[in-house]
């Protein structure tokens, strides 16, 4: 298990070819910037450096926002900049824990056409172990 050094992400392997990315604040808008490319903003850099590295060829990135409390543009930015990175070492995405408001804002942006959502944590590591068989 490791600690983002801002201590905004928490990232542990929970099976073998699954990591398992935890947000640890409930905001963390502050870490991003409205007017200015994902890139450039703290969190994705965060993000970056503790998820995307290293992360295997193949592998599943499950992103738990059971604890992100709000989800603004600058956020769903971010959560596409890093679909594409994983997308780009050929691994997969996969988030869980959305709220029932979390939920309204993906129906809005149609992220079921984009985002592979499952409810749990437990349900996104089955899914990632399913798709290895």
């Amino acid at each position: 298990m490791r600690f983002s050094v801002s201590g905004n992400l928490m990232i542990e392997t929970a099976a073998p070819g699954v990591r398992v990315m935890r947000f640890e604040r409930p905001d963390v808008r502050d870490c991003l910037y409205d007017d200015a490319d994902a890139v450039e903003s703290p969190l994705f850099r965060e993000i970056k450096d503790i998820a995307l590295t290293d992360l295997p060829r193949g592998w599943t990135l499950i992103l738990n926002l059971s604890l992100i409390k709000a989800i603004n543009a600058a956020f769903y930015r971010c959560l596409l900049l890093t679909r594409q990175v994983v997308r780009a070492r050929q691994a997969r995405l996969v988030l869980c824990g959305l709220s029932r408001e979390h939920r309204e804002v993906f129906e809005l942006f149609q992220a079921a056409r984009v985002f592979t959502l499952v409810r749990t944590e437990v349900d996104a590591v089955r899914a990632a172990k399913a798709r290895e068989e």
